[in-house]
């Protein structure tokens, strides 16, 4: 019965493209009217974008974070492939709001398209379809795409190099493999591995696969001598458990992975020589470092792309379970069930973990509440405080510094001490630097020496801080208070922040790092990839040149 619908066309389209393709509008179009996922966590966001902006009043890619930390800075070790896309869409003329929207949204639907891409090429339309449903309604995914967009980036490049390497278009896969080293700081050591699984799974590749992985890290490997003579700036995983960490909600999805273990042994019993089976083999063997990041980092799971290749290998397993069984009316409930069926583990701050039964993610997408997973209890993209980053701007210099710890959020993510939400997010907004880093080199007096108060243009506080605040507060409030009130001005203020300005002249600024990479260049090089690309695709020519391949169209 599946494989009679796998081969079902309408219009030159099989049924379940056609399917696909409608998950994905709709999906697609929830989450653009959610004004809570969008914009999302604006602290990634933001924090991207003051790198964009430092990019271009640099004129190119650097390696000394000026605008975070200011005034002594830190060393640069986020890749830079997102951050010149976005400093190209900001020399543009596009409002940095709606950049902020747009990339943010579009990164969505592409992530969907490249796995319903992977599973049709590879397996087949109902598998590919199978995928997409999975994935679109996990509602950790879907925050997390949204807000890790150099992770999604990456993970959507890694599925078209998958599917390229498969098409032995190796030239498009070697040049792809470029831009992934260059999308994130850890992702691309699983998209190696994932390479190397097909390399062991498929061994007359596996020569071709390692000149892939190996050749493309040569031209990544300026930027690894940039990280790794910086190790000591480095931070990735929490001491702290899923449950410690902060006061934010915790949502993680139960069923995928269980529904994956159950399926997959089913098949390895009955189903291992099948050569659908031995395709996914190498996806299946891809999951296992990523189970690896659950015990340090469980949100990173969705991120890295782990929910991804959890969902095209059980969409695989069904498959061959579905293909067995000629039953029409058991199969269609049992799609049913499997489509509408959630079974997800939620924490709040209120309450201990729980399992709890959702309808279906689509339906918790229209109706997840503001404080859901985030912690933002208001839009901070709200009117008053786009107002408030233009006042911002407009009474500082380009080289001036912003100060800014509050506590609005109660978003303890990385030291209950040190808030850099607010002052990302006007950092960003405002292209200003800000003396609030929000990693560990802060308590390194070696690597780093927080800016006084004293000497920063601006500061952005919340109300405790300030003077009108009336009832008990910390030494370190009370302290920051009195000094606004005797060294700076009130410019403007919404219903929980105050902006004010320094009354002095005798500011501390920070000095514009020259770039080792001009933009013009890295746009340059991006556009001759890119044509390479599609160039390799449609033509062997240059595949049998590299890669002594005759390869098929």
């Amino acid at each position: 019965m599946i494989d009679y619908l796998v081969k079902k066309n309408f219009f030159g389209i099989n049924i379940f493209s056609w399917g696909t393709f409608l998950v994905i509008i709709f999906a697609s179009i929830l989450l653009l009217l959610n004004p809570i996922m969008l914009p999302p966590n604006f602290s990634d966001i933001s924090y991207h974008l003051s790198v964009a902006n430092g990019f271009i009043n640099s004129g190119g890619v650097v390696t000394w974070n000026y605008w975070e930390a200011a005034p002594i800075g830190r060393a640069q070790l986020y890749p830079p492939l997102f951050h010149i896309i976005l400093s190209g869409l900001l020399l543009l003329g596009i409002n940095q709001i709606f950049l902020i929207k747009l990339v943010s949204f579009i990164i969505y639907p592409l992530i969907l398209w490249a796995i319903w891409y992977l599973g049709k090429n590879i397996f087949n339309d109902f598998v590919g379809f199978l995928s997409v449903i999975f994935v679109a309604k996990s509602l950790p995914f879907i925050m997390t795409s949204v807000t890790v967009l150099p992770a999604t980036l990456s993970i959507f490049l890694t599925l078209l190099i998958y599917v390229f390497l498969t098409r032995k278009k190796y030239l498009a896969a070697f040049l792809l493999m470029i831009l992934v080293w260059y999308s994130h700081m850890f992702l691309p050591y699983f998209s190696a591995w994932l390479l190397f699984s097909y390399g062991l799974v498929n061994k007359k590749e596996f020569k071709k696969v390692l000149i892939i992985i190996f050749g493309s890290f040569i031209f990544y490997l300026p930027w690894f001598i940039n990280v790794v003579t910086h190790l000591n700036y480095i931070k990735y995983f929490s001491v702290l458990t899923p449950f410690e960490r902060g006061k934010n909600d915790s949502l993680f999805d139960i069923f995928l992975p269980f529904s994956f273990i159950v399926t997959f042994f089913w098949c390895l019993i009955y189903f291992f020589k099948n050569e659908l089976f031995q395709k996914v083999l190498p996806i299946f063997i891809w999951i296992f470092p990523m189970f690896i990041i659950i015990p340090l980092y469980p949100e990173r799971f969705f991120s890295a792309g782990g929910l991804v290749a959890l969902a095209i290998c059980l969409a695989v397993f069904i498959y061959l379970i579905l293909e067995k069984n000629n039953n029409l009316i058991l199969n269609v409930i049992f799609i049913i069930f499997i489509i509408f069926f959630d079974v997800q583990l939620i924490h709040t701050p209120e309450k201990n973990p729980v399992i709890h039964l959702r309808s279906t993610t689509f339906v918790s997408l229209i109706n997840v509440e503001p404080n859901f997973w985030s912690g933002i209890k208001y839009n901070p993209y709200s009117q008053i405080n786009l107002n408030l980053a233009d006042k911002l701007k407009n009474n500082t210099n380009s080289n001036d510094i912003i100060w800014s710890k509050t506590s609005i959020f109660e978003h303890y993510y990385y030291h209950p001490e040190t808030q850099v939400i607010i002052g990302n997010f006007f950092g960003g907004l405002a292209n200003r630097a800000i003396a609030n880093a929000r990693d560990p080199e802060e308590f390194r007096p070696d690597l780093w020496q927080p800016l006084p108060v004293e000497k920063a243009a601006m500061v952005v506080a919340e109300l405790k801080q300030t003077p009108f605040w009336n009832g008990e507060r910390s030494q370190s409030d009370q302290q920051l208070s009195d000094i606004l009130a005797k060294n700076f001005l009130l410019v403007d203020r919404s219903e929980i922040l105050y902006l004010y300005k320094n009354k002095s002249n005798d500011l501390v600024t920070v000095d514009i790092v020259k770039p080792v990479v001009p933009l013009w260049l890295t746009y340059l090089l991006i556009l001759l990839i890119v044509t390479l690309i599609f160039y390799s695709i449609y033509n062997n020519k240059l595949d049998k040149i590299f890669f002594h391949e005759n390869s098929s169209h």
